[in-house]
């Protein structure tokens, strides 16, 4: 875990907090008892309610602030908890084809054209060319693992219409219960609507799908392969469903509802198992239910698998992608390629949107795009001390200072105000110190305005660079560095003496600091309209977690004490402060001689 880390806490893992003190026959104060001892918003001595980020709750609220959005409307931040999603298209990650809504739901969420996948590796497949000069036959072969479809015995005629050529290769013979493969084993085939999407639509079309109101009948003697058995059983269940649905402009549960309401109707109040023993039961038998088990099949499976050894077998990522679970890799069929979609995410509050990309397949533009860094201020803590640090061993009841950055990224000036508890939560609190709570920050203007105040020396503008601090400014109360759009304070920590034993997770100094920014901003109003120009007073406020480092032990060796603010001002401020003092010695001293002169 790298130090120091600062985390972001979304407001949607609010809850409102449950009464403690419950009267004596009520049965939620006890059960609740637990749950209020790990609220993550404690209640300190001042009455306030406090972030406690060591709380199990609150792993579920911190997100760094690259992953949280923005709601205008709501002026909160908006975490992936707190979203929701909605599919803008559908689109093939191979051929980058934009595929309708309609034939997603019609014919599945796998490509329809000829983009395949390999059944092993899930690379994609290539057509090569085993004949000369490119001639056929023709194989998928898979660049990364050398995967080919020639090892599970198939060829293709041509390098195009790869679908409908597999569907003909995979179809299941009735005399057989799947494909030989040069092994000796077989593949159990599947029905063309689980093979891949295309082919259900390229083989079956709505009109003919159902020709009449009852299904064949099976021969006898006939058995059945698990994928012609699912096929029947698919037709079947889609057959029921038809005739229930005879009568489409009838609401499917209008028959139900007026049963309910009729006065002599009474069938809901029977026993569910007398309303069901009423139900006309299907022949299962002319579906292929009744088909006997072979015990043979179980053992000629098994023996399969021993003669492959486990090299030979699939893994779990395997079995699940494939649709007939095969247990061998000589049973794998190539996959078509499944689709991945562009999504737009709203505010679950108001449905405001967050985030929307643009609909075209190969743009990586937005249209909205209302991330949080672009509202809220940016912390970023550093070591007060410029030479180097262990933070993973900080030294017990020592004082460690650090410079915490706020950046303004709006193009007005702020306020801000921070506050944190004087000890952290937890089993060993830390003490904690801000010593410029409440400080400007200027605005985020363009970067030559600062360029050209700092030529100018013009000290009144607000883009210009202050001066590094002297051992008079070090002192409570006041910022330590301001630039353009940032300000530097500086916080104080003092962690504890831990005992032996502790967990690793007590071990880390979390600091949780509240932010409030406020602003003033003009309002947004039509063009014309009466009181253009008029500027609201607006506030962001929000929780923050700093992952100082990680508390070590006393008698370790580690780096050199750390000074006191007193000792680094008397000291020295550093590299760059010292060669700014040695200009300004020598600056005065050669107006001092010119003066004599």
């Amino acid at each position: 875990m790298s130090f120091p880390t600062i985390h972001i806490s979304c407001p949607c893992s609010d809850t409102p907090s449950i009464a403690r003190h419950g009267s004596s026959g009520s049965h939620l104060a006890k059960d609740h008892s637990d749950l209020n001892a790990d609220d993550p918003a404690e209640v300190d001595d001042d009455g306030q309610s406090n972030f406690n980020p060591y709380s199990r709750r609150a792993n579920f609220s911190l997100y760094p602030l690259n992953r949280l959005l923005f709601c205008e409307d709501c002026n909160q931040i908006r975490c992936p908890r707190c979203i929701l999603d909605e599919i803008v298209s559908y689109f093939c990650p191979n051929c980058l084809f934009e595929v309708p809504n309609t034939t997603v739901k019609s014919e599945g969420n796998r490509c329809t054209r000829n983009c395949y996948s390999c059944p092993v590796c899930l690379a994609v497949l290539s057509v090569t060319a085993l004949g000369d000069e490119g001639t056929a036959p023709y194989i998928l072969l898979c660049n990364h693992c050398l995967w080919s479809s020639s090892d599970i015995g198939i060829e293709l005629d041509k390098p195009t219409s790869i679908t409908a050529q597999l569907a003909e290769k995979l179809k299941p013979s009735a005399s057989s219960t799947g494909v030989s493969t040069p092994t000796g084993g077989k593949i159990y085939t599947v029905p063309d609507t689980l093979i891949t999407p295309a082919i259900s639509g390229l083989a079956t079309s709505s009109s003919s799908y159902y020709p009449s109101r009852t299904l064949p009948p099976l021969p006898e003697g006939a058995e059945l392969s698990p994928g012609e058995f699912f096929t029947r059983l698919q037709e079947f269940y889609k057959l029921l469903k038809s005739e229930a649905s005879d009568n489409e402009d009838r609401h499917p549960n209008s028959s139900r509802l007026m049963d309910m309401l009729s006065t002599t109707g009474t069938s809901h109040l029977r026993p569910y198992n007398q309303r069901m023993s009423e139900k006309p039961k299907p022949g299962w038998a002319e579906y292929g239910h009744n088909q006997s088990v072979n015990p043979d099949d179980d053992l000629n499976a098994i023996t399969a698998i021993s003669s492959s050894g486990f090299s030979g077998t699939t893994s779990l990522r395997q079995r699940l992608t494939q649709p007939h679970c095969p247990s061998l890799l000589s049973e794998l069929v190539p996959l078509a390629a499944l689709l991945r979609t562009k999504r737009s995410k709203r505010c679950r509050t108001c449905r405001h949107i967050l985030y929307k990309p643009e609909s075209k397949v190969g743009s990586i533009r937005c249209r909205i795009r209302l991330v949080a860094m672009n509202y809220i201020p940016t912390l970023n803590i550093t070591r007060f001390d410029p030479s180097a640090f262990n933070y993973h061993n900080l030294i017990p009841l020592a004082t460690h200072q650090f410079l915490l950055t706020v950046t303004n990224p709006l193009y007005d000036p702020i306020s801000v105000h921070l506050a944190t508890p004087r000890h952290t939560p937890g089993k060993y609190p830390s003490n904690i110190t801000i010593y410029c709570p409440e400080f400007e920050v200027g605005a985020n203007t363009d970067v030559w305005d600062e360029a050209l105040a700092s030529a100018s020396g013009n000290p009144s503008s607000g883009g210009h660079r202050a001066k590094p601090r002297d051992k008079k400014s070090a002192v409570p109360g006041q910022i330590w560095d301001r630039g353009r759009n940032w300000t530097s304070v500086i916080i104080e920590i003092v962690p504890p003496a831990l005992p032996e034993g502790v967990d690793d997770k007590d071990k880390i100094v979390k600091v949780p600091v509240f932010v409030r920014s406020e602003f003033d901003t003009e309002v947004d109003r039509d063009v014309g309209e009466i009181g253009k120009g008029v500027k609201e007073r607006r506030e962001y406020a929000f929780w923050s977690s700093i992952d100082v480092g990680r508390i070590g032990k006393k008698d370790q060796d580690g780096p050199q004490r750390p000074q006191s603010l007193g000792g680094a001002s008397v000291g020295g401020l550093g590299e760059r402060e010292r060669r700014s003092e040695g200009r300004d010695r020598r600056e005065s001293e050669r107006m001092k001689r010119s003066s004599v002169r």
